[in-house]
C-alpha cells in the first residue's frame, strides 16, 4: 500500500473534536476520492497533506479505530476511539457523579431561575434518562459522601441540599453565594465553590467557614480532591491563561499549573493524574496533567464541562447537553467499549 498511518493525536474524541493524523503518502485528491473513517463514520477533513491530516469527528461511530481511504484502498484500522454517547437532552454545568451501584447522575440545570420538570436525572443501563429529582432549581454541583448520601448545590439560592435514599431533601447550608462545585475530603468535610470568589468548608456539625479565596469565575468553580488530599479548583474567567489551583488542608493556595482556556470539570485517576475539560495551546477537549504538571491533550472535543472516572477506568464526560463514555487505560484510550 502506498500510504499508511503512523500516529494519531489525541487517541480519542467526542463529536466536534479535531485530531491530527501523522501519515505518509496520503495526498488528498478530488473530493470524494479521499476520506477519513473514524469509528466507521466519515470525518470532516480540515486540512490534508502527504504527511499530516487534521480531521474533525462528526458523529459517534459504531466501529473501532481510524482509517484513511483513497480510492479503493484503505489502511488497516489504527487504534482510536470515539467516546460513546450514553445520554442526551440534559444540561450539565459541572461533574456528573456515580452512585454505589455505578449509576450516573447528571443535572438539567437550566437558565437562571428556570424551574424545569426534572432537574436531576439518573442514566440507566439502557441509556435512558430516568427522572430523579424535581425540586431543586439550577442544580450545579453533585457529590456523594462516604455513606452514599447525595449532596447538591444550587446556584439559584446559594444553598446545598442533602438527598437521602428515599429522595427526601433537606437543606444542609445556605448563604453560600453562587454555589457551584462540590467535593468531599477523606475526613468528611464538604467543600463548596462560590463562583464569586470563595471556597466554603462545611463541617459535620453543619458549621460553615471560608476555606480559601480565589479569583471570581464567569461560570462556575469545579472541585476535586486529589489522592494526596489537596483540593483542586478550576474557575474559568475571560482569560485564555487560566490556572488550576491546589489548596492544601490548611487552606493555603498555590497555582498547580496554568495556560488553560475555560478550564472546567475535574477528576483524578488512582495515579494522581488530573483530567479536565479545557483548551490548551490551541487544542480543545480533555487534558491530562501529571502530578509533575506536564499537560497533554487526552481527548479531542468541543466544550467539556464535567468529568468523572471510576475505579475500573471508565471515564464519563459531560458537554453542555450530553454525556459520553470511554475506557481509560494506563497506555491511553482502549478500543474496547
Amino acid at each position: 500500500m502506498e500510504f499508511a498511518i503512523e500516529s494519531i493525536h489525541p487517541a480519542a474524541a467526542i463529536p466536534g473534536g479535531e485530531l491530527v493524523i501523522h501519515c505518509r503518502g496520503f495526498a488528498c485528491g478530488d473530493e470524494g476520492n479521499t476520506s477519513v473513517l473514524a469509528g466507521g463514520q466519515e470525518a470532516h477533513i480540515v486540512s490534508c497533506s502527504e504527511t499530516r491530516v487534521i480531521a474533525r469527528v462528526v458523529e459517534s461511530g459504531t466501529g473501532r479505530g481510524l482509517a484513511l481511504r483513497k480510492g479503493d484502498q484503505q489502511t488497516p484500522a489504527f487504534p482510536f476511539r470515539i467516546a460513546r454517547r450514553i445520554a442526551g437532552d440534559l444540561h450539565p454545568v459541572g461533574n456528573p457523579v456515580l452512585d454505589r451501584e455505578g449509576r450516573l447522575l447528571v443535572t438539567f440545570s437550566g437558565s437562571r431561575g428556570q424551574k424545569v420538570p426534572f432537574s436531576v436525572y439518573r442514566v440507566r443501563a439502557d441509556q435512558e434518562n430516568e427522572p430523579y429529582l424535581a425540586e431543586i432549581i439550577n442544580p450545579s454541583g453533585l457529590a456523594f459522601d462516604k455513606d452514599g448520601v447525595l449532596y447538591i448545590s444550587s446556584r439559584f439560592d446559594g444553598a446545598v441540599y442533602r438527598v437521602d435514599e428515599s429522595r427526601s431533601i433537606t437543606r444542609l447550608a445556605d448563604n453560600l453565594g453562587i454555589a457551584t462545585g462540590l467535593a468531599f475530603d477523606r475526613q468528611g468535610y464538604l467543600y463548596v465553590g462560590d463562583r464569586s470568589g470563595s471556597i466554603f468548608k462545611i463541617g459535620k456539625d453543619r458549621s460553615v467557614s471560608v476555606f480559601a479565596t480565589l479569583e471570581p469565575s464567569v461560570a462556575a468553580y469545579h472541585l476535586a480532591i486529589s489522592p494526596d488530599g489537596d483540593l483542586y479548583v478550576t474557575g474559568p474567567t475571560l482569560s485564555s491563561q487560566d490556572c488550576i489551583y491546589a489548596v492544601n488542608p490548611a487552606g493555603e493556595v498555590r497555582i498547580f499549573c496554568s495556560g488553560f482556556g475555560r478550564p472546567q470539570g475535574l477528576t483524578f485517576d488512582q495515579d494522581g493524574n488530573l483530567y479536565l475539560g479545557a483548551s490548551y495551546r490551541g487544542n480543545k477537549g480533555v487534558m491530562r496533567v501529571t502530578p509533575q504538571g506536564r499537560v497533554d491533550q487526552y481527548l479531542a472535543g468541543p466544550v467539556v464541562v464535567g468529568l468523572v472516572l471510576d475505579r475500573q477506568g471508565n471515564l464519563y464526560l459531560a458537554d453542555t447537553s450530553a454525556v459520553y463514555h470511554v475506557k481509560v487505560e494506563e497506555r491511553g484510550l482502549s478500543l474496547e467499549s
